[in-house]
């Protein structure tokens, strides 16, 4: 196994960056990610390198922390235009003006289907990796992923 430095390092980075996405706040995405590191080190005894990878376990713990934060927070922030700013670059506003209405699409998506498409296509999960989050069998959330990139192909289309 990694060192929990390794870990950090190789995974802090999404981990942040899934926060940032769903909280809109660069300040709260820190927090959240780090809560996410301290509990993983707390839990490390009963991490089980058989049934997941540590990206999974990881993200677990993140789906664990995001659903407390937002049970504390009264209303939930939209994605906001930070978020562009920080994945595109200024000099392509083309690019930003597509990106901006992907994640306007996406904000306006039922929670299930909005937290599918973050996985996959933002953080990069595989298929498998999503379905042990979620607790999904491998066929259920392939399909779930399917139909969440048609409702927000449908959505951009309107």
């Amino acid at each position: 196994m990694l060192s929990i430095a390794d870990i950090f390092k190789n995974h802090n980075e999404e981990i942040y960056r899934y926060f940032f996405i769903r909280t809109s706040s660069k300040e709260t995405a820190e927090d959240l990610a780090s809560e996410v590191f301290i509990k993983f080190i707390k839990t490390i005894d009963s991490y089980d390198s058989t049934k997941s990878s540590v990206r999974t376990w990881l993200y677990l713990i993140a789906k664990g922390i995001l659903i407390n934060y937002f049970k504390k927070e009264s209303s939930h922030k939209n994605l906001g235009a930070e978020i562009i700013e920080d994945l595109v670059s200024d000099e392509d506003l083309d690019q930003k003006a597509n990106i901006s209405l992907i994640l306007v699409a996406i904000n306006g998506m039922a929670e299930a289907d909005r937290e599918l498409l973050i996985l996959r296509y933002v953080n990069g999960l595989k298929v498998k990796e999503i379905a042990e989050v979620l607790n999904l069998n491998y066929i259920n959330a392939k399909v779930k992923i399917h139909r969440s990139l048609l409702k927000l192909k449908n959505l951009l289309n309107d």
